[in-house]
């Protein structure tokens, strides 16, 4: 596709065509509205085979193992995300002063860092920062993969035969 692209583009430029840019740009711009859709879905399916995936690896004897498939090997795992007070209400700012912000306006939690933070302190058995409730955290389900090394994406469900 990539290829496609840049022979169309060259072609383009070399004709001088604008009524050919045109069309080019009006069609790139819907395929880009379709691959946006298709981005969108594809997010939604992964995070339902995830979750699904990580359910049935939690019940399996392999646990703690890195899953080998055909194609990937994975890793399950899950983390627990605890909700944050909205920024700029009243128990957000409670929450800034209890990390010892004074002005809360000028900083921005990095929410990757205090979810590790907030984790450390659960597993330490320390009591949590004002208006943080575990019972009120979700679960995220991830399989990290990785691709073995004799496989070619581009040749996988290729059933063509040179034609």
């Amino acid at each position: 596709m990539f290829l496609a692209l840049t022979r169309a583009k060259a072609a383009l430029v070399s004709q001088r065509d604008y009524v050919a840019a045109v069309d080019a740009i009006g069609a790139l711009k819907r395929a880009e509205d379709l691959m946006r859709d298709l981005k969108a879905e594809l997010g939604k399916s992964i995070a339902q085979l995830e979750k699904v995936a990580c359910a049935l690896y939690m019940r399996s004897p392999a646990i703690g193992q890195p899953v080998r498939g055909e194609w990937f090997t994975g890793t399950p795992g899950a983390s627990s995300r605890m909700r944050l007070p909205k920024q700029g209400t009243p128990e957000h700012h409670e929450l800034m002063q209890y990390l010892g912000v004074a002005n809360d306006s000028l900083v921005k939690l990095h929410y990757p860092s205090i979810m590790s933070y907030l984790a450390g302190l659960e597993e330490a058995g320390k009591e949590l920062p004002p208006h943080i409730n575990p019972h009120e955290s979700e679960t995220d389900y991830t399989v990290r993969c990785v691709l073995h090394r004799d496989i070619d994406l581009d040749t996988i469900g290729d059933t063509t035969d040179g034609q």
